[in-house]
């Protein structure tokens, strides 16, 4: 049965058990009027004031049933303490979804293979004993491979672990960090055709700016 429904039913069973209440209290007013005597005026008077007061008691009490009748109907009732049975709610996670997860580095403005060869003539190339052919490549993601001359002292152990990025004309490495440098360095680069070059705009390592800023780098297979 619905809510409404069962709620006008035991309303208007209230009503019915009010209705004989009503009417018993105006027999009494009414025997009463009769007993003092129709024709006396005082008591004539107050009997039908009693009867008149019963009549809008009975009015009032029955206006009042109708507006609640009419405010349960416009006001739906209140779901039960456990709900409406559907799923509680749950604090998100803050945590990010593998959607907003950033995404890998994409540099294909810059990816390739560069190399270039030093000359022992230069007092810096001669100093960092940088002589020789050098090879890198310059992978999408933001990943550089090193091919370092036979005549580098760490050669053999090879070079590993470099990385770099791009912030518009801005190009970052941290290659040669902890061996050589204790920080990462910033180069302005172009590149124009097949030719890379590498500008240095702020780096404090020696050794890592002669390597990338004393001639152009060659793209080639």
């Amino acid at each position: 049965m619905a809510f409404d429904r069962r709620v006008r039913d035991e309303l208007r069973g209230e009503v019915e058990r009010t209705r004989p209440d009503l009417d018993r209290h105006l027999a009494i007013v009414r025997d009463r009027s009769r007993d003092v005597g129709a024709s006396t005026g005082p008591f004539r008077r107050a009997a039908t004031a009693m009867v008149a007061t019963v009549q809008v008691l009975a009015v009032a009490t029955l206006a009042a049933v109708i507006a609640l009748v009419i405010v349960l109907r416009v006001i739906p009732p209140l779901p039960p303490a456990g709900g409406l049975g559907g799923p509680s709610p749950s604090i998100l996670s803050t945590a990010p979804s593998a959607s907003e997860a950033p995404s890998p580095p994409d540099f294909p403005a810059i990816a390739g293979t560069y190399s270039t060869t030093l000359s022992a003539s230069n007092l810096a190339v001669s100093r960092d004993r940088l002589a020789g052919t050098w090879t890198f490549t310059l992978q999408r993601n933001g990943t550089m491979l090193l091919v370092p001359p036979q005549t580098f002292p760490d050669a053999a152990n090879g070079i590993s672990g470099v990385s770099f990025s791009l912030d518009g004309d801005r190009f970052r490495s941290d290659l040669f960090f902890s061996d050589y440098c204790q920080s990462v360095g910033t180069y302005r680069w172009v590149l124009s055709g097949a030719r890379l070059t590498l500008t240095a705009d702020g780096d404090t390592c020696a050794i890592r700016t002669t390597l990338l800023s004393t001639l152009p780098w060659n793209a080639g297979p």
